[in-house]
């Protein structure tokens, strides 16, 4: 006998929807054992490996390059059972059980595409039930037959680029096109608005040295429980509140992005978080950060102050309400004080202007707060006192006793200081 077991895509990122079928390991039809790597997806923030859930004959069940929806089967491994029939009366009917098991499944699935093909189409989903897994293609063929004397002749597609210039055509690279469908989603769902308040500075974050990038996210953190609209997400007329707080900071890894996750950030110090994000940002340049790192968050925190970039206007994740951006020091020349740019957006359906505006300036305080303590400390830190280069006495120590400290210049212009009580020995 044989048993079919799906592969199917897991939801390690509560905010996808799909992913990617990147490639197969092993080819249709070859056998594998349970565990074995057989196939890599893409989602929204990373690329992971689907193992085998049973030994067995692998069966494809889509294409590289084809998206598939989170929860769906990629494919199947057919399990072969030991029962007590003689060998051969076991393995012979197994080879026709193999092609029947790749196009059963348990219930009908359609991909997204397909779906939004079906849609535009006009068709009915229940007309494809018992399909198993249902493709864009699949739809295509189906009603192919049906279109019996040719149309119109179809318009040629606009240029969107400038006229009579030549170009070079590359295609987008996969991360970059399931960022953009990631971010498409988020535009459609959501009714972004944007509010800006400047943050007056005194070199705070030079101050507060290694520290400086877990102040934000820590005072963040504990804001969004006063103001949990911004970490939430609409749905079908609802806003649904997370119990959680947890913060992604974005990693630029050139080109490709990443936003490792700080769970219960609210319930964290600021050592422990800057400890933390350092950590997933060299797991990230290292590509060793696991994907469960990178699920989970409820707000997104980007800082392009590094690049000098004094505003710039962040996109919502799917599945949130707000992201903050964080932007480069403005300081006027010859100054000691300027401000950076603080960049919330947010959706308007779950909150407006004025609370925006009120969550800001609540950071703002609070950031002053830290720069100014900070700032306080490096001013009451013990000034180093000159000492003699010779007995290491310092100037406070000789003067208490009627000694002086001198400048001593030697005949090639060197220059020390010296007490006068090493001066004779100096020559």
């Amino acid at each position: 006998m044989s048993e079919t077991v799906d592969i199917v895509v897991p939801r390690e990122n509560v905010n996808d929807e799909s992913a990617t079928l990147i490639s197969w390991s092993v080819a249709d039809g070859d056998r594998v054992e349970r565990g074995q790597r057989v196939a890599q997806i893409e989602t929204s923030k990373a690329v992971m490996d689907l193992e085998a859930p049973a030994a067995g004959i692998l069966r494809h069940a889509i294409h590289a390059g084809e998206e598939v929806p989170v929860g769906a089967a990629i494919g199947q491994v057919v399990s072969e059972t030991v029962d007590s029939a003689p060998p051969s009366a076991s393995i012979a009917p197994a080879q026709p059980s193999l092609a029947a098991a790749r196009a059963s499944t348990d219930q009908t699935r359609i991909s997204a595409k397909a779906k939004e093909l079906i849609r535009e189409l006009g068709l009915d989903e229940a007309s494809f039930n018992g399909r198993g897994l249902v493709r864009s293609r699949d739809i295509q063929a189906a009603i192919e037959p049906a279109s019996t004397k040719p149309g119109p002749t179809p318009a040629p597609a606009r240029s969107v680029g400038a006229a009579g210039v030549p170009t070079r055509i590359e295609p987008l690279s996969r991360a970059k096109r399931t960022e953009a469908n990631h971010l498409r989603s988020s535009f459609e769902s959501t009714l972004a608005s944007i509010v800006t308040v400047p943050c007056p500075t005194r070199g705070f974050r030079e101050a507060a040295a290694g520290n400086a990038a877990a102040i934000i996210p820590f005072e963040t953190a504990r804001l969004l429980r006063k103001h949990p609209g911004f970490n939430a997400f609409h749905d079908g007329g609802s806003i649904n509140y997370y119990e959680e707080v947890n913060i992604g900071f974005a990693v630029d890894l050139g080109g490709k992005l990443k936003v490792p996750v700080i769970r219960n950030a609210d319930q964290k110090g600021i050592t422990a978080i800057a400890d933390e994000m350092r950590d997933m940002t060299v797991a990230c340049l290292e590509n060793t950060l696991p994907v469960q790192s990178l699920a989970g968050g409820t707000f997104t925190l980007t800082d392009l102050s590094g690049e000098g970039v004094t505003l710039f206007h962040p996109l919502i994740n799917r599945g949130q309400s707000a992201i903050l951006g964080v932007c480069a020091d403005v300081l006027p020349p010859g100054k000691g004080w300027g401000f950076f740019n603080l960049v919330l957006a947010y959706d308007h359906q779950l909150s407006e202007g004025r609370t925006a505006a009120r969550f800001l300036k609540a950071l703002v305080s609070r950031i002053e707060y830290h720069e100014s303590s900070v700032l306080r400390h490096a001013e009451a830190a013990p000034v180093e006192m000159p000492r003699c280069a010779r007995c290491k006495r310092s100037y406070s120590e000789l003067t208490a006793n009627g000694n002086l400290l001198l400048q001593a210049v030697k005949a090639d212009g060197a220059v020390q200081l010296l007490c006068n009580l090493c001066i004779g020995w100096w020559s």
